[in-house]
């Protein structure tokens, strides 16, 4: 073997292919995939006021002093977290509803081999449900994790949920990665 390194040949997809994609894909479905598209982007961008509105309050009790500051600083880290969920969640829903993933351009990137791509049918329904599950889960963890602030005793459950949900998710996800490449 010689002292040079073999370069190895990568396709990269453009996200802007991954985009067309996507607005191909759409425009073979019928009207009320496209209806739902739409009315799951407006939802999505809706959900986000959710995070931000939280962490303005969490912001204003801190600043005020009207809360405990040792307590309510870490239960309002967790909380502002919590406030994502929804929008995980609808992305989830999205996915299913337009049987495609991702649902939305601002998740594309460029696709490279080790990258999941662009995908539609059963794989893309499966993947929108594994994000539903995960978004329950984290908006669990996360009000689990701001209560656990207030009462401590809460951690003798939390902990050893949060290993079990790690655990699956790391499975879950090679199972998912395994079979999105195998689908390719």
């Amino acid at each position: 073997m010689s002292g040079q390194a073999k370069a190895q040949q990568i396709e990269v997809v453009p996200k802007g292919e991954l985009v067309k994609r996507l607005a191909r894909y759409l425009e073979q479905q019928p009207e009320s995939v496209r209806a739902a598209d739409k009315v799951m982007k407006a939802l999505e961008a809706a959900s986000l006021v959710l995070p931000i509105a939280g962490l303005i309050t969490a912001i204003v009790l801190i600043v005020t002093g009207s809360a405990s500051v040792n307590q309510s600083i870490p239960a309002a880290i967790f909380a502002v977290m919590g406030c994502f969920t929804p929008w995980m969640f609808l992305l989830g829903l999205h996915s299913v509803l337009i049987r495609a993933f991702p649902p939305v351009r601002y998740l594309m990137a460029d696709q490279t081999p080790k990258s999941l791509g662009f995908f539609t049918g059963s794989t893309a329904v499966g993947m929108g449900v594994v994000i539903m599950v995960a978004a329950l889960f984290s908006a669990a963890f996360c009000g689990m994790g701001a209560y656990a602030f207030f009462n401590p005793d809460i951690l003798d459950i939390l902990i050893p949920l949060i290993i079990v949900f790690s655990v699956g998710a790391g499975i879950s996800g090679t199972y998912v990665r395994r079979r999105a490449r195998q689908q390719r």
